[in-house]
């Protein structure tokens, strides 16, 4: 991932390029040739490949097609054939075929097409698409994706739109992607994830101010995830660094609370205390050594029962922060503890059934004064907003920032194959899929490290999107999807935390 890389639409997209071009006066040509050469690096971590045809379409991503065969010819000595039509060539697209014909390239027709190849790159049509494809191409993409052989694309496989991610009429299926100066909401969201392959971007030379007043949200990076970290100070003592309340867990369900308490604990805060129903306190106690346990009332099921809130209401001043909501399911005590969480006004982290107990009684989201991060994944965001979830798998960022314009005090950590970290006032978006993260207890994970960071530093953007990078990370060096456990996720906290650590005395 390159430095200060952004998440943008189609529109955000050419905005900068065009921006870049025309007021920061930086040559077509030389975003071209950097193009070119990022897509070359990417052929180069390939193995085995020595032929390769370029399939290359009547805009701007055919003549980075062109650039990138005149770069692995002439330095990289691969065989390459590039296929495209002499009759339909944009201006920067005609410079490079003549490049390419005095260098005696091979330059054949675009139907002429038959895959014979080790790998083919699509060069059709990238972020540029602004309509359905018709024939030739549709055939022509029908050709390249049923030939088996490996893609791929500059930039947006092409036929993808690059702002929703939908098919226009046909669309290239990439092992490959190497999107140009910014990811794009096309691949990350609808059939677009689903054809852009393992997705890579790529510096072409465009600066990030080009970005900076267009609405692109930024990708945080390690460097700027350091400068996050909360300083721990040589001479604080355990009141320093944050005293939390964990309120949650259940006969049922007292592993979520588990996790998620040895998780906070691992990031970091002074002291931890467990709220919970007497019957999961027993068993959590049994296995817990880093926190100390309130048991509260339970009901026949060994979740909260109402009496609990009362209980919870005596001892919560004690504390700097409380996170709600791991295991403790969504009955009328689970409710009565919320509100008592709420009416408390400390700086709070609700995940789970705290979000689903809000989204069955939105009144209390106006109830939230201090500022608070919520935890959710699509499916319970979708019911936060009381939105099917066609809609929220569609459109995420303008749902989330919607909400969070009519709930200000709420910072949302919207869980999915990325990470969305949005208030009213900023975004940032953490974008690394890992498999080995769709398990059951992650979340409970992810919120127990939030709360823990959110302690030491009252700053819930921050330590929302510092959090959220850490678990990414954390799954990074897994030896197995299949094995690995949030357990694990934990085990590898500290080689995250000393990484940050290291860049931010640098």
């Amino acid at each position: 991932m390159i430095q200060n890389a952004y998440l943008c639409s189609a529109d955000q997209a050419r905005s900068a390029d065009s921006y870049a071009i025309s007021n920061l006066q930086i040559p077509s040509l030389v975003l071209m040739e950097n193009a070119a050469s990022a897509a070359a690096d990417a052929i180069r971590n390939l193995p085995d490949i020595k032929r390769i045809q370029i399939v290359c379409g009547p805009g701007s991503n055919g003549a980075d097609g062109l650039a990138l065969a005149r770069i692995l010819a002439c330095s990289d000595h691969k065989k390459v054939q590039v296929y495209l039509d002499e009759n339909k060539l944009s201006a920067d697209e005609a410079h490079q075929l003549a490049i390419c014909k005095a260098l005696k390239l091979p330059i054949l027709p675009l139907d002429a097409f038959t895959p014979n190849a080790d790998l083919i790159v699509d060069a059709l049509f990238g972020n540029g698409l602004n309509r359905e494809l018709t024939s030739p191409f549709t055939e022509l993409i029908t050709l390249i994706n049923a030939s088996h052989i490996p893609v791929l694309s500059i930039d947006v496989p092409s036929g993808i739109n690059a702002t929703t991610g939908k098919i226009m009429g046909n669309a290239i299926k990439a092992d490959h992607t190497v999107a140009l100066d910014c990811l794009k909401w096309g691949h990350l969201l609808g059939d677009g994830k689903l054809h852009s392959g393992s997705v890579s971007v790529a510096d072409i030379g465009i600066p990030p101010e080009s970005h900076a007043k267009n609405g692109a949200i930024p990708i945080l990076t390690e460097k700027q995830a350091a400068q996050f970290l909360p300083v721990r100070d040589p001479y604080g003592n355990k009141g320093t660094f944050g005293k939390v309340l964990l309120a949650g867990g259940s006969f049922r369900m007292q592993g979520a609370l588990s996790m998620a308490a040895d998780s906070c604990f691992h990031a970091g805060c002074g002291t931890l205390t467990l709220f919970t129903p007497e019957p999961a306190a027993r068993a959590i106690a049994s296995k817990m050594d880093l926190a100390m346990i309130i048991p509260a009332s339970a009901d026949e099921s060994g979740f909260f029962d109402r009496q609990a809130a009362g209980e919870l209401e005596q001892v919560i001043s004690s504390y700097s922060l409380i996170g709600v909501g791991n295991g403790m399911g969504t009955g009328d005590g689970a409710l009565a503890v919320l509100k008592a969480a709420i009416n408390a006004q400390l700086p709070m982290v609700i995940d789970a059934d705290g979000i689903n107990l809000l989204a069955r009684n939105p009144e209390l989201l106006d109830q939230i004064k201090r500022p608070t991060i919520l935890t959710p994944h699509l499916k319970e965001f979708s019911r936060l907003i009381n939105k099917p979830m066609s809609e929220v798998l569609a459109n995420p960022f303008d749902l989330a920032a919607q909400f969070c314009k009519e709930h200000p005090t709420l910072t949302l950590v919207l869980k999915s194959d990325f990470t969305l970290v949005i208030n009213a006032w900023r975004s940032i978006l953490i974008h690394r899929p890992d498999p080995a993260l769709a398990k059951g207890g992650s979340g409970d994970v992810l919120c127990g490290l939030v709360s823990g960071l959110y302690a030491q530093k009252k700053d819930a953007f921050a330590m929302a999107a510092l959090g959220a990078y850490i678990h990414n990370q954390a799954a990074k060096d897994h030896v197995s999807a299949y094995t690995f456990t949030p357990l694990d996720l934990i085990s590898s906290f500290p080689t995250v935390f000393a990484r940050l650590t290291s860049l931010q005395q640098d």
